[in-house]
């Protein structure tokens, strides 16, 4: 499959003796120098937490905007929002009732996104939240939720990029929050790491974790001045 012809192709790339440094995913194998990425499951529990607190009450009902099936920072990315949440809700609630009521997988298509949410929408669900694994669902999704009248009645909980867009709404918005994911951090600390590795360094982690956070309209503004978004 795709990812086995990647890990063939590093492979081949580290044995001619060129070091090889991964951004922002996980790849299996032991020839990397190192990944560098934010700790996405942090990053989640940081989300669930700003989501616990918007919500009343201890029962959560949640859609989840999935990227793509079996990759792995969808899944810290995810988990770390059910996990933050939970643990909110048992701190504050003694309580915490979290239902499941539609999953989708899209790929990382905005086009996707808009039509299965839509045809969630349709079915008259009851829900309070949606967890999404990047902006570029979460955005169409609060798009989706003005047009229907329910931008004040559902959280929008999306654990990454922080794109500039999506923190410019943020600002204006209490019910949306984004995760950290600094692509200019991974990107300086990739400079730093190769010159380290050309100056003699021959020890590195597995996984180098660049800062994250959870950006909010308390913090929003904070974000936008500081330079190290996406930009849209």
């Amino acid at each position: 499959d795709e990812e086995e012809e990647t890990i063939a192709l590093l492979e081949e790339v580290v044995e001619q003796g060129i070091p090889v440094i991964a951004l922002d995913n996980k790849i299996n194998t032991q020839s990397l120098l190192t990944t560098i990425l934010v700790d996405n499951r942090k990053n989640g529990e940081l989300c669930g937490q700003w989501a616990a607190s918007k919500i009343k009450g201890k029962e959560i009902n949640a859609v989840i905007i999935s990227g793509v099936k079996g990759e792995r920072i969808c899944q810290d990315r995810r988990q770390g929002v059910i996990e933050g949440i939970t643990e909110a809700k048992l701190i504050s609630d003694g309580a915490c009732d979290f239902n499941i009521v539609y999953q989708m997988y899209t790929d990382w298509f905005e086009d996707q996104t808009v039509s299965q949410l839509e045809d969630f929408l349709a079915r008259n669900i009851d829900f309070n939240l949606i967890i999404t694994e990047a902006d570029v669902m979460g955005l169409p999704a609060y798009q989706l939720l003005v047009d229907n009248g329910l931008e004040d009645k559902v959280v929008v909980c999306s654990t990454a990029d922080a794109e500039v867009r999506a923190v410019e709404l943020i600002q204006d918005c209490d019910t949306y929050c984004t995760g950290l994911n600094s692509f200019v951090r991974q990107g300086n600390l990739a400079t730093e790491t190769a010159e380290a590795y050309f100056n003699g360094e021959t020890k590195f982690l597995s996984e180098t974790f660049v800062e994250g956070g959870c950006i909010t309209k308390d913090n929003a503004a904070e974000y936008i001045s500081s330079g190290v978004l996406l930009e849209s």
